[in-house]
């Protein structure tokens, strides 16, 4: 399934297609795909994407989760900043893959 962009604000203020993809990652029995723009033209930085995916991080106990690096044809994954790079790798944490 292929949810919407999910912002990262608190849950109490995320809309009705939101929520909805929220659940269905809690309730699928499937692989977690995380994508992250490390060119950050998506108007989020590294360190939003990072937060976001550490807050709802909780909904895939006992998935499978592959981080995948997007937006590498604009900025290559050598040239993200090193304290960017270290916040990527906290979301390796726990098993998570990562692809390119």
């Amino acid at each position: 399934i292929d949810t919407p962009g999910i912002l990262d604000h608190p849950l109490e203020d995320r809309n009705t297609i939101e929520m909805q993809a929220i659940t269905a990652l809690a309730h699928l029995n499937a692989c977690i795909l995380f994508f992250i723009d490390i060119s950050e033209e998506c108007g989020y930085s590294i360190e939003k994407q990072v937060s976001l995916f550490h807050n709802i991080k909780p909904l895939f106990t006992n998935k499978p989760i592959c981080i995948v690096c997007n937006k590498i044809d604009l900025k290559k994954p050598e040239d993200v900043e090193p304290e960017d790079q270290k916040l990527i790798q906290t979301m390796l944490k726990g098993g998570a893959n990562t692809s390119k």
